[in-house]
């Protein structure tokens, strides 16, 4: 993954200044930070830009935060528009839960206690790496169907998703959704990666009567829909 993002990143030569920037600030945080590669981080920044141009209030909320990156990427691109916005980042802190049957046969066998796992400083120091303000992070440690429930986040304004199995996917999803802004983001890195975290977005998909197209491709892996 280190490979992959340091050849990408050798590969962007960015001409617009506010590109070069932002390839700087990427530069800082990932591979340390995020292991997210650069198309998708990119689509982030855009993706937290246009919640910023289309004025959709709310606070930024991010389960499955690993060591903070992406969210620390967010809350410097809202401070690039003169945004300081509440940050959320929901975690288990002990890494990812063990798959079931819906995730692949392929995911249960690789599977191993602590899988990504990381600290509430790891995401703390990828905050201040970017010229962050900790003080307005609200980390919450613990699995998601306990935590999310309880976490007082108020309207959502971008909602990433970076969770993996079916069941975190499903429970984010259903927990989290409601409290979306009309116009508000929500982005689902592993989709395209993980056989189960597709299902759990086309399930919810289906069950809310979101159409397919609706849900807008990044890449090869991960998506994002816009709630109306």
């Amino acid at each position: 993954m280190a490979a992959r993002i340091h050849l990408q990143m050798a590969g962007w030569r960015p001409s617009l200044p506010e590109d070069r920037r932002l390839k700087e600030a990427i530069g800082r945080i990932a591979p340390t930070y995020t292991m997210v590669d650069l198309t998708r981080l990119r689509q982030l920044a855009r993706l937290a830009t246009r919640v910023h141009e289309a004025g959709i209030q709310g606070s930024i909320v991010e389960c499955g935060t690993w060591r903070g990156g992406g969210l620390a990427l967010i809350d410097w691109v809202l401070r690039q528009h003169g945004e300081n916005r509440t940050l959320w980042g929901l975690d288990s802190f002990q890494g990812l839960p063990r798959p079931d049957d819906r995730d692949g046969s392929h995911v249960q066998s690789s599977y191993f206690d602590g899988w990504c796992s990381a600290s509430q400083d790891d995401v703390k120091r990828a905050i201040e790496t970017l010229g962050g303000d900790v003080s307005r992070v609200r980390l919450v440690p613990g699995w998601l169907a306990e935590t999310l429930p309880r976490a007082q986040t108020g309207t959502i304004a971008l909602l990433n998703i970076d969770v993996d199995w079916y069941s975190s996917v499903k429970t984010t999803l259903d927990l989290l959704f409601d409290r979306v802004a009309p116009g508000g983001i929500v982005n689902v890195d592993d989709y395209g990666r993980w056989p189960g975290c597709d299902e759990a977005v086309h399930d919810f998909m289906r069950e809310q009567g979101l159409p397919a197209h609706s849900l807008h491709r990044t890449g090869r892996v991960g998506a994002w829909l816009q709630k109306r």
